[in-house]
């Protein structure tokens, strides 16, 4: 790569003139290039897997930073009116559980953040395996942080256990509500940010009954009626109006 052979100050001077996605992009080239990224500070330590969105969002002392890059899968229902853009010439390769995904790229017209292409049957490895490439090119935290639409559990990644989870939802399966974290071990904290009753009362209530056996952190986020879940705007680090938890 030409790049590398430039001197030291060339090559601050170049990069401070690119956008963290396209570090992103050249820190996958080789480990040479990941050491020269890793020596610019950037504005994040920690990163979000929005689900509901397709997009991991960047994080720094647990706020929300910035829309870092998305992905999906070709002729997705949500998606499927961004296939007109032009795809890079490039692909890029991420691995994960020794399986290559194979993706395209274009870039979002509204939001001009990369947009990450594969087949549908890697759309549940495709956010662990950019969140997994994303701590090694910039060292950051390994911890799986997600926000999670309890309405869309068929598409929640394929892993046994993640850090911090917030979850949040209009209504839900209770049974499946149930099944998921008979599933899923939380290490960390659980926010919860869903209406499963019309009441206050109820609600905490069936939250405590569900998860009776999780011994970590679980915050309740009451939610309002009028209050759809593409408006919810939080991270698994967010203020809390309680913890279940708490004697």
């Amino acid at each position: 790569m030409e790049l590398l052979k430039l001197p030291y100050l060339v090559h601050l001077k170049i990069l401070n003139c690119l956008e963290p996605f396209e570090h992103f992009f050249l820190g996958l080239c080789s480990k040479k290039s990941a050491l020269l990224i890793r020596r610019i500070r950037h504005n994040f330590d920690a990163k979000t897997i929005d689900l509901g969105h397709y997009t991991i969002k960047t994080q720094n002392n647990g706020t929300r930073g910035d829309d870092f890059i998305m992905w999906t899968t070709y002729y997705h229902p949500k998606t499927i009116d961004l296939l007109t853009g032009v795809f890079w010439n490039q692909r890029i390769k991420l691995k994960y559980n020794r399986r290559t995904i194979r993706c395209r790229i274009t870039i979002h017209p509204e939001r001009k953040i990369p947009l990450l292409w594969c087949r549908e049957k890697h759309l549940k490895s495709l956010p662990i395996a950019i969140n997994s490439a994303i701590c090694d090119v910039f060292n950051t935290s390994s911890e799986i942080r997600i926000m999670a639409d309890m309405d869309q559990l068929s598409e929640f990644p394929n892993v046994d256990s993640v850090d911090n989870l917030l979850e949040y939802s209009r209504s839900v399966d209770l049974i499946e509500y149930q099944n998921f974290f008979d599933r899923i071990n939380i290490r960390n904290a659980l926010s919860i940010l869903i209406k499963l009753m019309h009441s206050k009362g109820n609600y905490e209530e069936n939250a405590k009954n569900i998860l009776s056996e999780y011994s970590g952190s679980i915050y309740l986020h009451p939610a309002e009626e009028n209050l759809s879940s593409h408006e919810v705007i939080a991270t698994p680090q967010m203020d809390v109006d309680e913890d279940l938890n708490a004697e």
